[in-house]
């Protein structure tokens, strides 16, 4: 599938790219400390520009979630919708009115936590709603969008990065207005009025449902935990870089999005090979290597870039595919998408903004002490709080939500596993388990629904590991996927623009 074309002939989808990229570009340019455009800004009392902002959006996305209903309505969208374009403008304008004050300083931080907040829960709103396959393309390739804009306005100087500082705010919501009407003009269907009241996941209303409830539920709180841990480490890299050199050395503001458009590189190479499926959940698995090489390089000493370019990719990563999940669980539980993205961001914010303060705080603790103490909670989230049997679980739940989007998908992949069965010569049971452990079902999950003992499942489980000469449910999605792929090709690289991922 070519993805970029297929964007044309849908018309809004490369605006939707360049909507929400704008918003990056804004970000990258008001928000980080130091700025490339304002330099080294600071509040009162000495908090860098970004530690109060991140400080201030915290307590915004927290009044968000309690008035998430309010924001539900077509009345609430446009009110979120003038907040984000009034507030990133003036914004900017304070800051290049009133250079080096403090206190106006800490009022454009307010602002710039505002616009931030409207802005991304607006948009990530938007995308959740899309179709499975569109979700994790318009955020990482929205996310390249907005940081080439931003490096573009970098090269062109002081100039060109004012003008974009001021005018980003109302590209991005124009963009927004016009990709929501469009969208409403094609599907018949409003933005966000049709969004579910529910603030949490939906009842259970029978056995079954009530497992995949507490399915998802337990995925949202393993991802969302994991995305405050991986953004705490994030911050912490930042401020420690800022403590030391307190000013952009060497192209410093760029590594984030250079990592940024590394990731939109990769994901298209996973795309014209074919493997866009199973490829970006393996990409789960680098991050916590790739966030702890750049922790080790830092403790040892090596160039403060260098080691920083490892960590904004993995954590980049990580937080692309944990957005594109909790679109995907809580479409499939029928919740808020506009309450659940607040909760999401949250979490990065609050990870974030406790990040910075200890970096900037514990100053007595040398930095590989602090930098262990890193490893510690990465080795902690990648193997505890959100493993391989749980990014299987999100994967399985992908493929529901784009088997009930496209039903001749559903077909070829039940064919599918029914043929990988006969292949690997898996029995009768042996073949029922398969298809749990494709789905992403616990152990006690299996015994409980084919009534066996839970011994028994994981006798049939080390016998379905030998026939696929695998060791780990990872291992043998990634075989059924590879299997998949060379026997469905048309699922997956011929599907139409809207297909599922």
């Amino acid at each position: 599938m070519d993805i970029l074309n297929a964007g044309v002939a849908q018309g809004p989808f490369p605006l939707r790219y360049l909507g929400f990229g704008f918003f990056w570009a804004w970000l990258f340019l008001v928000g980080i400390s130091p700025s490339p455009l304002f330099g080294d800004i600071v509040c009162i009392s000495g908090i860098p520009f970004e530690a109060f902002e991140l400080a201030a959006r915290s307590a915004l996305l927290l009044f968000a979630l309690a008035a998430s209903r309010l924001f539900s309505t077509r009345a609430g969208v446009y009110a979120v919708l003038g907040c984000s374009l009034f507030a990133g403008t003036f914004a900017a304008a304070i800051l290049l009115v009133f250079p080096g004050n403090p206190a106006f300083s800490g009022i454009a931080a307010l602002l710039a936590a505002l616009a931030d907040t409207c802005m991304f829960l607006l948009w990530l709103s938007f995308f959740g709603y899309m179709r499975l396959g569109d979700a994790l393309a318009m955020l990482v390739l929205s996310y390249a969008a907005g940081s080439v804009l931003f490096l573009a306005a970098m090269a062109l100087g002081r100039v060109a990065m004012t003008a974009a500082a001021v005018l980003l705010p109302a590209a991005s919501a124009i963009s927004f207005l016009l990709s929501a009407r469009l969208r409403a003009s094609q599907t018949g269907s409003g933005f966000l009025n049709a969004d579910s009241d529910h603030t949490s996941l939906p009842s259970p209303t029978s056995h079954q449902a009530a497992s995949l409830t507490k399915t998802l539920a337990t995925s949202l709180a393993r991802i969302t935990i994991c995305l405050g841990i991986y953004a705490f480490l994030f911050a912490v890299h930042c401020s420690v870089t800022y403590r030391e050199h307190g000013t952009i050395q060497n192209f410093g503001s760029v590594v984030e999005p250079a990592c940024m458009v590394v990731l939109a590189i990769v994901y298209l190479l996973l795309c014209r090979v074919g493997k866009r499926e199973s490829g970006t959940y393996t990409l789960y698995r680098a991050c916590a290597p790739l966030i702890g090489l750049g922790l080790l390089l830092d403790a040892s000493g090596a160039n403060s870039l260098v080691a920083f370019a490892p960590t904004a990719l993995g954590y980049v990563t990580f937080e692309v595919l944990a957005l594109n999940d909790y679109c995907n669980i809580v479409q499939a539980g029928n919740a808020s998408l506009f309450n659940f993205m607040a909760r999401a961001r949250l979490a990065i914010s609050l990870g974030m903004v406790t990040g910075w303060a200890a970096g900037l705080g514990l100053v007595f603790l040398p930095n590989a002490t602090l930098f262990a103490g890193g490893l510690f909670l990465i080795v902690l989230a990648a193997t505890q709080l959100f493993g391989d049997n749980d990014i299987c679980a999100v994967n399985a739940l992908a493929e529901e939500r784009a088997a009930a989007e496209e039903p001749d998908y559903r077909l070829g992949r039940t064919k599918a596993l029914d043929r990988y069965a006969e292949t690997i010569n898996l029995s009768p049971r042996e073949a029922e388990v398969l298809s749990y452990l494709i789905e992403g079902r616990t152990t006690s999950y299996i015994a409980a629904h084919l009534c066996v003992a839970e011994s028994t499942v994981r006798a049939h489980v080390h016998n379905v590991y030998q026939k696929a000469h695998v060791n780990s449910r990872m291992g043998l999605l990634d075989d059924f996927e590879s299997y998949y792929e060379k026997t469905q090709p048309h699922c997956i690289n011929q599907a139409s623009p809207d297909a599922a991922q």
